[in-house]
């Protein structure tokens, strides 16, 4: 990973769209009852959402990128684990699990979300985002080492028959003609390079003014979802869903 990238990633100050995706995420939880027990979130990265998702319960986290785990071991975590899922070190079910930005990096994402639903107890929530649409695919997406790229409707066919859809929705819907253009630009700036080589990803640092400003914007629609406004178009996506009581 570049250096550069690599530092944005891991850094300690979060920038406006991973304080924006921790927003989105405190807005549903707070809004929907959760059964008490422990939380697990899936690809902490800097660990910057555990201290919003230590609110509500212990927290343990999984994080392959050895970057990641000083930062994640300074936040309130009960217990990190490095090894992807499938994890077969994990036996404990939990009353929520998230994961921002993380299904797109995982080959069989079919899979992982039956180990993520068999992981959680029952009533317990599951809580994901990933980014939109397959035509904004380009060099940022072959850097981060994603997969693929969601609609709505491909995101919910993926839901295992065992899961409640509670809600879910395109965020980051304000700023999208912006944020599209700016990637196609981008794209077609850097179309991909040759047979082994590697594309840089797209900095997504600002000035403090409009880092400030962007993050404003999207605390309206965190604010939103939370009460169940959802958008029709955005440049994430989100899945909301809860395990039955009984099934």
């Amino acid at each position: 990973m570049e250096k550069a990238a690599r530092d944005l990633l891991y850094s300690e100050s979060p920038n406006w769209l991973n304080r924006s995706r921790i927003e989105l995420m405190d807005s549903l939880l707070k809004n929907t009852p959760i059964v008490e027990g422990p939380l697990l979130e899936i690809g902490a990265g800097s660990g910057h959402a555990i201290e919003k998702l230590s609110k509500y319960g212990p927290v343990d986290a999984i994080d392959v990128a050895p970057e990641s785990w000083p930062l994640i071991q300074q936040k309130p975590v009960r217990n990190l684990y490095t090894s992807a899922i499938p994890n077969d070190k994990i036996e404990e079910n939990y009353s929520a699990i998230v994961g921002l930005e993380v299904l797109e990096h995982i080959k069989d994402d079919k899979l992982a979300l039956q180990w993520l639903v068999d992981h959680l107890m029952p009533g317990g929530l599951l809580l994901l985002s990933v980014p939109a649409y397959s035509w904004l695919w380009g060099p940022h997406d072959i850097a981060n080492h994603h997969f693929r790229r969601y609609t709505r409707s491909r995101l919910l066919k993926l839901l295992p028959s065992n899961l409640e859809l509670v809600r879910s929705g395109y965020f980051m819907t304000a700023l999208f003609p912006l944020a599209a253009i700016a990637r196609l630009c981008y794209n077609a700036k850097n179309k991909t390079t040759e047979q082994g080589s590697m594309p840089i990803k797209q900095k997504s640092s600002l000035p403090y003014v409009v880092d400030l400003t962007f993050g404003k914007i999207m605390s309206v629609e965190a604010y939103l979802a939370g009460k169940g406004i959802s958008c029709p178009y955005g440049m994430t996506i989100y899945l909301f869903a809860r395990k039955p009581y009984h099934n």
